[in-house]
């Protein structure tokens, strides 16, 4: 995989771009691919001059309790008198185990 490319890079590509110089041009002053400097100047012409976030963000296992641990949380940091939902699960507060 190819490596990453500085927003810094980027935005020296778009401004030699505005000034009038090719896609191909400023890719071969600046070092990176034809296609890549072409790509970038499309995006910068619908409004996308900054690189867009690579990866994903990977779900987990508590995103479906996340209102739940919140509570409980909050229960720990404030010292309410016990989390509602644990009330409604029919579970005390000793039942709860922290991993």
């Amino acid at each position: 995989m190819a490596r990453a490319l500085s927003d810094d890079l980027r935005l020296r590509v778009l401004k030699a771009s505005a000034a009038g110089m090719s896609a191909r041009q400023a890719a071969a002053r600046f070092g990176v691919g034809i296609s890549t400097a072409i790509r970038w100047i499309a995006r910068a012409s619908n409004g996308e001059a900054t690189s867009r976030p690579q990866g994903w963000r990977r779900s987990s296992s508590l995103d479906a309790h996340e209102a739940f641990v919140v509570e409980i949380v909050d229960f720990y940091v404030s010292g309410k008198e016990t989390p509602s939902g644990a009330a409604d699960a029919g579970q005390g507060i000793s039942d709860i185990r922290l991993l």
